[in-house]
């Protein structure tokens, strides 16, 4: 139940079939492919083509490894260079004069108590043990805030500046790729902790993690050292108040030469007293102020493990073979279409 029309028209051939009922017929469908054949052909062709050509004027992909690097304390021979300081400091509950209790013993109505500060190492925020388990807290709390590896970032351009239109741009990606590094936070004392980081090239992140790791230690070095320069000038300054209060003590008390008496030789053990001098001493002899390469931690920058991530690069032949069957789907697609446009322009001009 279907009428058959050929039109030739400028020479152009124009298959097909008037259906009723809706009906498909594939081959009328085949008839019409094969009919406009070298149209799907040039098609096809002209798809290779460009597909080639992207192929070869674009980028081949970079390879992109995770890097794995484990942060490493010092060893325990350094961890001893602070042992001198560190007994010093545990053991600083020597006999003190906190409380001094003065009595005439020929008169029991005439007492004076004064209180002091202990001649011992006073109690101070500023000070504290040095060993290998500060000075790593202290290198992960530093590189935790990524200050320092956006500062390498730039430094060796790992992020272009002139691919981005401003300077908030840029920083931003910047940030952006220093949040990526990822430190692992162990609650385990004495479980390894690693540093991760995508890179695509390996002699790039070794020189970021050497900029951080030097950069990192001497923060930290001037953290420790002007900590306790801290120290040492509030112990000055508190133990300058005590002998300013016992001179106080002395003008109120001239009339008592035996209270006097007393409170001069507390004075002169307060200003000889030498315990400030000695942990002076100690601790410009650990490697914070004798070495000239301290170390609070460091990465195991040698022994980094690089994983190739596989990126998806396809070769010349399988663009040829994606190419091919996109340009003649392409093609076949154009010829069933325009014969479509063709076929209602026909029967208008039959009408």
């Amino acid at each position: 139940m279907f009428h058959e029309y050929k039109v030739n028209q400028n020479h152009k051939k124009i298959c097909f079939k008037k259906m009723t009922n809706n009906e498909i017929d594939l081959s009328e469908t085949m008839n019409c492919i094969w009919a406009n054949k070298w149209k799907v052909i040039l098609i096809t062709f002209v798809t290779v083509i460009i597909s080639l050509f992207f192929k070869l004027n674009s980028k081949i992909p970079e390879t992109v490894f995770l890097a794995k690097t484990e942060i490493m304390p010092i060893s325990t021979f350094d961890d001893y260079e602070y042992s001198a300081f560190n007994t010093f400091i545990i053991n600083k509950e020597s006999p003190g004069l906190n409380s001094y209790i003065l009595k005439d013993l020929n008169n029991e109505d005439i007492s004076l108590t004064i209180n002091f500060q202990d001649i011992g190492i006073p109690n101070n925020n500023y000070l504290r043990q040095i060993n290998k388990n500060y000075l790593f807290d202290l290198f992960i709390e530093k590189i935790n805030q990524k200050e320092l590896f956006v500062k390498g970032i730039k430094k060796f351009n790992i992020i272009k500046k002139e691919n981005y239109q401003n300077i908030k741009d840029y920083d931003s990606a910047v940030i952006r790729l220093s949040s990526s590094i990822k430190i692992s936070n162990t609650q385990k004392k004495g479980e390894p902790q690693f540093i991760e980081f995508e890179t695509v090239s390996k002699k790039t992140w070794e020189e970021l993690l050497y900029f951080v790791e030097t950069s990192a230690n001497s923060e930290i070095k001037d953290y420790l050292e002007n900590n306790f320069k801290l120290f040492i000038s509030s112990s000055n300054r508190l133990r300058k108040y005590s002998i300013e209060d016992i001179e106080f003590e002395i003008a109120n008390n001239l009339e008592d030469e035996l209270i006097v008496s007393k409170l001069k030789k507390i004075k002169k053990r307060k200003e000889e007293n030498k315990i400030i001098e000695r942990l002076d001493y100690l601790f410009s002899n650990t490697p914070i102020m004798k070495s000239d390469n301290f170390s609070a931690s460091k990465f195991n920058i040698q022994s980094t493990k690089f994983k190739e991530r596989k990126v998806e690069n396809y070769s010349t032949k399988k663009v040829i073979i994606i190419s091919i069957i996109l340009g003649a789907l392409l093609g076949i697609f154009y010829v069933l279409i325009t014969n479509v446009i063709q076929k209602e322009t026909s029967r208008d001009i039959i009408k």
